[in-house]
Protein backbone atom coordinates (compact mmCIF):
# COMPACT_ATOMS: atom_id res chain seq x y z
CA UNK A 1 0.00 0.00 0.00
CA UNK A 2 2.84 2.43 0.86
CA UNK A 3 4.31 1.81 -2.61
CA UNK A 4 0.97 2.69 -4.18
CA UNK A 5 0.72 5.93 -2.17
CA UNK A 6 4.23 6.89 -3.26
CA UNK A 7 3.34 6.11 -6.86
CA UNK A 8 0.21 8.28 -6.73
CA UNK A 9 2.12 11.18 -5.18
CA UNK A 10 4.93 10.95 -7.71
CA UNK A 11 2.69 10.86 -10.78
CA UNK A 12 1.74 14.18 -12.38
CA UNK A 13 -1.65 14.57 -14.03
CA UNK A 14 -1.38 15.67 -17.68
CA UNK A 15 -3.96 18.25 -18.69
CA UNK A 16 -6.63 17.84 -21.36
CA UNK A 17 -4.54 19.98 -23.73
CA UNK A 18 -1.44 17.89 -23.07
CA UNK A 19 -3.26 14.65 -23.84
CA UNK A 20 -4.66 16.07 -27.09
CA UNK A 21 -1.13 17.20 -27.97
CA UNK A 22 0.05 13.62 -27.45
CA UNK A 23 -2.55 12.47 -29.99
CA UNK A 24 -1.55 15.01 -32.64
CA UNK A 25 2.16 14.35 -32.10
CA UNK A 26 1.63 10.59 -32.42
CA UNK A 27 -0.42 10.83 -35.63
CA UNK A 28 2.11 13.23 -37.17
CA UNK A 29 4.98 10.84 -36.39
CA UNK A 30 3.23 8.02 -38.24
CA UNK A 31 2.28 10.29 -41.15
CA UNK A 32 5.83 11.62 -41.56
CA UNK A 33 7.50 8.23 -41.16
CA UNK A 34 10.01 7.49 -43.90
CA UNK A 35 10.55 5.32 -45.76
CA UNK A 36 6.95 4.87 -46.88
CA UNK A 37 6.14 1.18 -46.52
CA UNK A 38 3.58 -1.15 -48.05
CA UNK A 39 3.53 -2.85 -44.64
CA UNK A 40 2.32 0.40 -43.11
CA UNK A 41 -0.72 1.50 -45.15
CA UNK A 42 -1.22 5.02 -43.84
CA UNK A 43 -1.94 8.17 -45.84
CA UNK A 44 -2.45 10.61 -42.98
CA UNK A 45 -5.56 12.30 -41.61
CA UNK A 46 -7.00 15.76 -40.95
CA UNK A 47 -5.60 16.24 -37.45
CA UNK A 48 -7.84 19.23 -36.64
CA UNK A 49 -11.06 17.28 -37.22
CA UNK A 50 -9.90 14.30 -35.20
CA UNK A 51 -8.56 16.51 -32.42
CA UNK A 52 -12.06 17.95 -31.95
CA UNK A 53 -13.54 14.45 -31.79
CA UNK A 54 -10.98 13.28 -29.25
CA UNK A 55 -11.54 16.41 -27.16
CA UNK A 56 -15.23 15.47 -27.10
CA UNK A 57 -14.32 11.94 -25.99
CA UNK A 58 -12.23 13.35 -23.13
CA UNK A 59 -15.04 15.69 -22.07
CA UNK A 60 -17.57 12.84 -22.16
CA UNK A 61 -15.27 10.93 -19.82
CA UNK A 62 -15.28 13.86 -17.40
CA UNK A 63 -19.10 13.96 -17.49
CA UNK A 64 -19.42 10.19 -17.06
CA UNK A 65 -17.26 10.37 -13.94
CA UNK A 66 -19.85 12.60 -12.27
CA UNK A 67 -22.32 9.70 -12.33
CA UNK A 68 -19.68 7.00 -11.72
CA UNK A 69 -20.93 5.24 -14.85
CA UNK A 70 -18.15 4.55 -17.36
CA UNK A 71 -20.58 4.18 -20.27
CA UNK A 72 -19.18 5.44 -23.56
CA UNK A 73 -21.79 7.29 -25.68
CA UNK A 74 -21.97 5.26 -28.89
CA UNK A 75 -22.19 8.27 -31.18
CA UNK A 76 -18.90 9.90 -30.22
CA UNK A 77 -16.55 7.17 -31.43
CA UNK A 78 -15.02 7.45 -34.92
CA UNK A 79 -15.37 4.51 -37.30
CA UNK A 80 -11.74 3.55 -37.96
CA UNK A 81 -9.90 1.16 -35.64
CA UNK A 82 -7.09 3.53 -34.70
CA UNK A 83 -9.48 6.42 -34.01
CA UNK A 84 -11.84 4.23 -31.98
CA UNK A 85 -8.95 3.10 -29.82
CA UNK A 86 -7.62 6.63 -29.28
CA UNK A 87 -11.15 7.91 -28.65
CA UNK A 88 -11.65 5.29 -25.94
CA UNK A 89 -8.28 6.13 -24.39
CA UNK A 90 -9.20 9.84 -24.33
CA UNK A 91 -12.55 8.96 -22.71
CA UNK A 92 -10.67 6.90 -20.12
CA UNK A 93 -8.24 9.77 -19.49
CA UNK A 94 -11.12 12.19 -18.90
CA UNK A 95 -12.92 9.79 -16.57
CA UNK A 96 -9.82 9.00 -14.55
CA UNK A 97 -8.66 12.63 -14.41
CA UNK A 98 -12.00 13.66 -12.90
CA UNK A 99 -11.31 11.31 -10.01
CA UNK A 100 -7.66 12.40 -9.82
CA UNK A 101 -6.54 8.85 -10.54
CA UNK A 102 -3.00 8.54 -11.92
CA UNK A 103 -2.93 8.19 -15.69
CA UNK A 104 -0.76 5.17 -16.42
CA UNK A 105 -0.82 3.09 -19.53
CA UNK A 106 -1.86 -0.06 -17.67
CA UNK A 107 -4.81 1.65 -15.98
CA UNK A 108 -5.93 3.41 -19.15
CA UNK A 109 -5.89 0.12 -21.08
CA UNK A 110 -7.72 -1.79 -18.34
CA UNK A 111 -10.35 0.94 -18.15
CA UNK A 112 -10.92 0.78 -21.93
CA UNK A 113 -11.29 -3.00 -21.78
CA UNK A 114 -14.00 -2.62 -19.13
CA UNK A 115 -15.75 0.30 -20.84
CA UNK A 116 -15.76 -1.42 -24.26
CA UNK A 117 -17.82 -4.37 -23.01
CA UNK A 118 -21.11 -4.36 -24.90
CA UNK A 119 -20.06 -1.58 -27.26
CA UNK A 120 -20.58 -2.40 -30.92
CA UNK A 121 -18.59 -2.66 -33.12
CA UNK A 122 -15.63 -2.31 -30.70
CA UNK A 123 -13.45 -5.36 -31.00
CA UNK A 124 -9.87 -6.44 -31.50
CA UNK A 125 -7.08 -4.49 -29.86
CA UNK A 126 -9.16 -1.97 -27.89
CA UNK A 127 -11.58 -4.63 -26.64
CA UNK A 128 -8.63 -6.71 -25.41
CA UNK A 129 -7.27 -3.81 -23.38
CA UNK A 130 -4.53 -3.31 -26.00
CA UNK A 131 -2.98 -6.68 -25.20
CA UNK A 132 -0.70 -6.79 -28.27
CA UNK A 133 0.58 -3.29 -27.60
CA UNK A 134 1.25 -4.00 -23.93
CA UNK A 135 2.85 -7.41 -24.41
CA UNK A 136 4.92 -6.82 -27.56
CA UNK A 137 5.16 -3.24 -28.78
CA UNK A 138 5.42 -1.06 -25.67
CA UNK A 139 8.32 -2.94 -24.03
CA UNK A 140 10.37 -2.53 -27.23
CA UNK A 141 9.35 1.09 -27.75
CA UNK A 142 10.12 2.09 -24.15
CA UNK A 143 13.51 0.36 -24.11
CA UNK A 144 14.59 2.20 -27.27
CA UNK A 145 13.13 5.43 -25.90
CA UNK A 146 15.23 5.10 -22.74
CA UNK A 147 18.29 4.60 -24.94
CA UNK A 148 17.61 7.96 -26.61
CA UNK A 149 16.74 6.83 -30.15
CA UNK A 150 14.76 9.07 -32.53
CA UNK A 151 11.03 8.47 -33.02
CA UNK A 152 11.64 7.05 -36.51
CA UNK A 153 13.89 4.32 -35.09
CA UNK A 154 11.41 3.61 -32.29
CA UNK A 155 8.59 3.12 -34.78
CA UNK A 156 10.47 1.04 -37.35
CA UNK A 157 12.04 -1.30 -34.79
CA UNK A 158 8.68 -1.73 -33.05
CA UNK A 159 7.10 -2.38 -36.44
CA UNK A 160 9.58 -5.21 -37.04
CA UNK A 161 8.68 -6.80 -33.71
CA UNK A 162 4.96 -6.60 -34.52
CA UNK A 163 5.54 -8.25 -37.90
CA UNK A 164 7.75 -10.91 -36.32
CA UNK A 165 5.11 -12.03 -33.83
CA UNK A 166 1.72 -10.94 -35.18
CA UNK A 167 1.82 -11.07 -38.99
CA UNK A 168 -0.66 -13.41 -40.64
CA UNK A 169 2.09 -14.38 -43.09
CA UNK A 170 4.46 -17.10 -41.88
CA UNK A 171 7.09 -15.89 -44.36
CA UNK A 172 6.83 -12.32 -43.04
CA UNK A 173 7.17 -13.53 -39.45
CA UNK A 174 10.24 -15.61 -40.26
CA UNK A 175 11.96 -12.83 -42.20
CA UNK A 176 11.22 -10.21 -39.55
CA UNK A 177 12.58 -12.53 -36.85
CA UNK A 178 15.72 -13.06 -38.95
CA UNK A 179 16.21 -9.29 -39.25
CA UNK A 180 15.71 -8.83 -35.51
CA UNK A 181 18.27 -11.56 -34.78
CA UNK A 182 20.75 -9.39 -36.72
CA UNK A 183 19.81 -6.27 -34.75
CA UNK A 184 16.77 -5.12 -36.68
CA UNK A 185 16.82 -1.48 -37.77
CA UNK A 186 19.82 -0.92 -35.50
CA UNK A 187 21.84 -3.68 -37.15
CA UNK A 188 24.09 -3.34 -40.18
CA UNK A 189 21.89 -2.95 -43.25
CA UNK A 190 18.80 -3.20 -41.06
CA UNK A 191 16.76 -0.59 -42.89
CA UNK A 192 17.71 -2.05 -46.28
CA UNK A 193 16.56 -5.44 -45.02
CA UNK A 194 13.20 -4.01 -43.97
CA UNK A 195 12.77 -2.33 -47.36
CA UNK A 196 13.62 -5.58 -49.16
CA UNK A 197 11.08 -7.49 -47.05
CA UNK A 198 8.50 -4.79 -47.71
CA UNK A 199 9.10 -5.08 -51.48
CA UNK A 200 8.67 -8.86 -51.45
CA UNK A 201 5.47 -8.66 -49.42
CA UNK A 202 4.13 -5.96 -51.74
CA UNK A 203 4.68 -8.26 -54.71
CA UNK A 204 3.02 -11.14 -52.85
CA UNK A 205 0.09 -8.86 -51.94
CA UNK A 206 0.59 -9.48 -48.24
CA UNK A 207 -1.12 -6.68 -46.31
CA UNK A 208 -0.94 -5.72 -42.64
CA UNK A 209 -3.87 -3.36 -42.14
CA UNK A 210 -3.69 -3.41 -38.34
CA UNK A 211 -0.09 -2.17 -38.08
CA UNK A 212 -0.71 1.62 -38.29
CA UNK A 213 -3.25 1.42 -35.46
CA UNK A 214 -0.93 -0.69 -33.29
CA UNK A 215 1.92 1.79 -33.76
CA UNK A 216 -0.36 4.75 -33.00
CA UNK A 217 -1.61 3.11 -29.79
CA UNK A 218 1.98 2.30 -28.80
CA UNK A 219 3.36 5.78 -29.40
CA UNK A 220 0.42 7.42 -27.60
CA UNK A 221 0.54 5.15 -24.55
CA UNK A 222 4.32 5.56 -24.25
CA UNK A 223 3.67 9.13 -23.06
CA UNK A 224 2.30 7.69 -19.80
CA UNK A 225 4.19 5.79 -17.09
CA UNK A 226 3.49 2.06 -17.01
CA UNK A 227 2.19 2.02 -13.45
CA UNK A 228 1.14 -1.08 -11.55
CA UNK A 229 -0.83 -3.73 -13.40
CA UNK A 230 -3.55 -3.77 -10.75
CA UNK A 231 -4.80 -1.00 -8.49
CA UNK A 232 -6.90 -1.69 -5.40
Amino acid sequence: MSEMVAFRQGTSMPSRETILHYVVETVNQITELEPALHLLPWSGVNSAIYEQRFAQCYDEGLCAAQTSAPNVPQGILPSTDWAQGIGLLCFAAGYMSAGERPLTHNQLCDFVKQAAVGLSPIEGEAASGFSTVRSIALPVFRRLQRDGHASRILLLQTLLHLIAWKSASQYARQQAQRLLWMGGILGEGGESGLLALDKVLREEAVGEKSLPALLIFTSFLAHFPAGPVFID
